[in-house]
């Protein structure tokens, strides 16, 4: 029941109805049916369902340094995985030595220096 709440109330707010909008309905609707004490348990479920979907959708390059943000291979490659640049976040890491690694929408491309030295370091000891 708690579920079916929590999606309508989802469903609301992604077609664009304003939040206070959505949330003086769902509260009504709880109201008329008696299950006003489930409003704590549906908004945090909400929210938790809201926070996975924006997970969902960003896509983030992460490059060692600040200098290789704007790689023509960063771009080649988000244009091959159909991500447009606009759409990124962007973090440094500089554990990874050198090159990147895209992340999000369903896609993960690894071109680190860092995922090349772990390939090759198993290489040499696995044989």
């Amino acid at each position: 029941m708690k579920q079916a709440y929590v999606i309508a109330f989802n469903e609301s707010l992604l077609q664009g109805e304003s939040f206070e909008t959505a949330l003086a309905n769902l509260k009504r609707v709880l109201a008329s049916k008696g299950h006003t004490r489930l409003l704590p348990q549906i908004l945090r479920a909400s929210t938790r369902e809201l926070e996975a979907k924006l997970k969902q959708r960003t896509v983030v390059v992460t490059v060692a340094t600040e200098a290789g943000v704007e790689s023509e291979k960063i771009t080649a490659t988000l244009a091959a995985l159909n991500l447009a640049t606009t759409d990124c976040e962007q973090k440094v890491d500089s554990t990874l030595i050198g090159g990147f690694t895209v992340r999000g929408r369903g896609h993960y491309f690894d071109a680190s220096y860092k995922n090349a030295l772990l390939r090759l370091y198993r290489a040499v000891t696995t044989s």
